[in-house]
This record gives structure tokens, sequence and C-alpha cells, in this order.
């Protein structure tokens, strides 16, 4: 486990952005989450959760900005 006091030496880190950081890393798993456990309930056999899980992934890629560039 990361040593918290190093970690604030090295990033610069102030308490409330670390907390608000780790906030947001805690919301972004939990979507993760959920969105693997919304496939896993849709897709009952193997060939069509591998179906909806490339094409979920696929869609998070053109949708999240990093194929198509801003601007």
């Amino acid at each position: 486990m990361v040593n918290i006091r190093n970690l604030y030496l090295t990033c610069c880190f102030t308490h409330f952005s670390f907390f608000r950081q780790l906030l947001a890393y805690l919301g972004i798993h939990q979507m993760a989450l959920g969105l693997f456990r919304f496939i896993a309930a849709l897709g009952r056999t193997q060939v069509v959760a591998n179906t909806l899980g490339t094409f979920t992934l696929l869609l998070v890629f053109v949708l999240g900005g990093f194929i198509i560039a801003k601007g």
C-alpha cells in the first residue's frame, strides 16, 4: 500500500484534492462494476455476453473521446 504522506510530498496534493480524487476513483469503480453486472445479467450465455461486452467496449471507446479527438 502506498504511504499517503509520501503521496502528498511527490504529487503535491492537498487534503481536499486527494480525497476528491479518491472519491472520483470510487465513483468510476462503482460505475464499472454496475456496467459489468448489467452486461452479465443481459447476456446469460457465453456468446451473448462476449458480443455485448465487445459492443459495450467499442461504445465506451467511441463516446469516451479516446478515438475521436476534440476539435
